[in-house]
């Protein structure tokens, strides 16, 4: 996000300090966020790791970065809740956690579906 110029290097800084307060991980997924104030581009950023990693109360295999710019955050706050929302329901929680194995391509496919549902 900071190298495609989307995000300053104090959203990466805002996410740690976010962290530090309270981990951001649900299950086996993390939804870390930072300060809009840092957000030049609304992004989406999806990482699926080969492995769980430690991450506060327990490992992650799939972390959302949502950064939202601070007009999208202030125009659109339900888009910004609703998402986080939805990847707390234990249905969603657990679609995901059975399409970790797919191929790139299957994998997409199937997480664009599980989110739009």
């Amino acid at each position: 996000l900071q190298t495609g110029g989307s995000v300053t290097e104090d959203f990466i800084k805002s996410i740690l300090a976010r962290e530090k307060i309270s981990s951001t991980d649900i299950d086996t997924i993390a939804v870390p966020h930072g300060n809009p104030d840092f957000v030049k581009e609304t992004q989406l950023l999806i990482v699926r790791l080969p492995q769980l990693v430690d991450w506060g109360h327990g490992g992650v295999r799939i972390i959302f970065i949502f950064a939202i710019s601070k007009e999208h955050f202030e125009k659109n706050f339900a888009l910004f809740s609703s998402f986080y929302k939805r990847l707390a329901r234990i249905d969603v929680r657990s679609k995901l956690k059975k399409i970790y194995e797919f191929e790139d391509g299957q994998f997409k496919k199937s997480l664009i579906h599980i989110l739009t549902q």
